[in-house]
C-alpha cells in the first residue's frame, strides 16, 4: 500500500513539475507564438495573431528574451527546469504595418518573408537575421534612430534579401531609408542593401563580411578592424570612406571620391579594386608628392629671399652707381 502511495506522489510530483516549468517557458518566451522544445534548442514560431495582440500598441514593441543565466536567481531555476537553451524567435511570413521596437536579450531573432512599413530599430539584439523580406519607406520619422535598420547588435547577419524601398510612392518625397548600426560582427551574403534619398549606409563593427553582395547609398561607411570581401562592390552617389584597421580590405567600389585609411584615391566615379598593395603605393605618392611640393616651395623661397636681398642692396646705393 505505501508503495502505491509512493507511486501516486511520484506521479503527482512530476506532473507538478512539468506544470510548473511550462509555465515558466510560457512566461518567459511564449507570449509571441508557438514554443517548439527540442534537445538542443528552443524555437517560438510567431504567429500574426499573437504578435497583434502582445506585441502591438502605437508600434510594435517586441522583447524577445532568451535564458537569463547571468542572474542566480534565474540561472537556479533555469538549472532547476532543464531550460540552459538556446532560444530562437522565428518570425516568417509576419506583416508590421508600423514601425518596429526590438529587444533580444539572451536570444536569437529571425526575421524571414516578413514585410515592414517605415523601420526596424533594435535597442539590442545578440543575434539577428533578416532573409527575404519587403521594406516599405514612405517618410522620414522613425520611431527611434535616424534611419530604416538603426540599431545595436551582437552579430547581423543579412543574407538572401533585397534591403530596397518597395513603397510605390516613394517618389513624391523624401526619406532616410539605409543601415546605421553597430555591432561586433556584420555579415551580408547573397543580398542586395541600397539606401536612398536622405539615407545612407554606416556599419561599425568589429568584423564586416560581404560576399557575393552589392551595397549602395547616396554615402557609405565603413569602420572595421578587419573587413572580408568576395565578388562583392560597394557603391556611392557622393562618397565612400573606409576605416579599416587591420588593413585586410581587398574588393571593388565605385564613387566619385573614395577615402581608405585616410587616403583619398582619386576615383573619378570609376570602379576600382581596393586593396593594401595599391593604398600603400598611393601613400608612397603621395608621399612623393609632398616632399616635391616642398622642395619647389622650398627653391621658390630661396629664390625670392635671393630677389629680395638684391632689391634691398639696389634700393640703397646712389641712382648714379646703379646707372652707370
Amino acid at each position: 500500500m505505501s508503495k502505491i502511495i509512493g507511486n501516486i506522489k511520484k506521479k503527482l510530483g512530476l506532473k507538478i513539475y512539468n506544470m510548473a516549468r511550462q509555465d515558466y517557458l510560457e512566461r518567459v518566451v511564449g507570449k509571441l507564438g508557438k514554443i517548439v522544445e527540442q534537445d538542443d534548442k528552443i524555437i517560438v514560431y510567431i504567429t500574426q495573431k499573437l504578435v497583434d495582440k502582445n506585441g502591438k500598441n502605437v508600434c510594435y514593441e517586441l522583447r524577445c528574451v532568451g535564458m537569463n543565466t547571468h542572474y542566480d536567481k534565474s540561472r537556479e531555476i533555469i538549472k532547476k527546469y532543464k531550460l540552459a537553451k538556446p532560444v530562437y524567435f522565428v518570425f516568417d511570413g509576419i506583416k508590421f504595418d508600423c514601425f518596429v521596437k526590438l529587444s533580444s536579450y539572451f536570444s536569437n531573432v529571425i526575421f524571414k518573408n516578413c514585410i515592414f512599413d517605415n523601420g526596424l530599430q533594435v535597442f539590442h539584439c545578440k543575434n539577428l537575421t533578416l532573409e527575404n523580406n519587403k521594406y516599405h519607406n514612405w517618410t522620414d520619422f522613425y520611431g527611434y534612430g535616424n534611419s530604416f535598420l538603426f540599431g545595436k547588435f551582437g552579430e547581423l547577419t543579412i543574407k538572401n534579401d533585397e534591403f530596397i524601398n518597395s513603397y510605390e510612392n516613394k517618389k513624391y518625397g523624401k526619406n532616410k531609408f539605409g543601415v546605421c548600426v553597430s555591432a561586433t560582427k556584420v555579415n551580408i551574403a547573397n543580398s542586395n542593401i541600397c539606401a536612398e534619398s536622405q539615407g545612407k549606409i554606416d556599419i561599425d563593427a568589429k568584423e564586416i563580411s560581404i560576399i557575393d553582395s552589392i551595397v549602395t547609398g547616396p554615402e557609405v561607411y565603413l569602420n572595421s578592424d578587419s573587413i572580408k570581401s568576395s565578388n562583392s562592390v560597394l557603391k556611392s552617389n557622393n562618397g565612400i570612406m573606409i576605416d579599416n584597421k587591420n588593413c585586410d580590405f581587398t574588393g571593388d567600389v565605385q564613387a566619385p571620391i573614395v577615402i581608405y585609411n585616410g587616403v583619398d584615391l582619386n576615383a573619378s566615379d570609376e570602379t576600382i579594386l581596393v586593396s593594401e598593395t595599391d593604398v600603400n603605393l598611393k601613400k608612397a605618392r603621395q608621399k612623393l608628392l609632398q616632399k616635391l611640393c616642398s622642395l619647389r616651395d622650398y627653391c621658390q623661397q630661396v629664390n625670392k629671399n635671393k630677389s629680395f636681398a638684391i632689391q634691398q642692396q639696389l634700393d640703397f646705393q646712389p641712382i648714379s652707381k646703379i646707372l652707370k
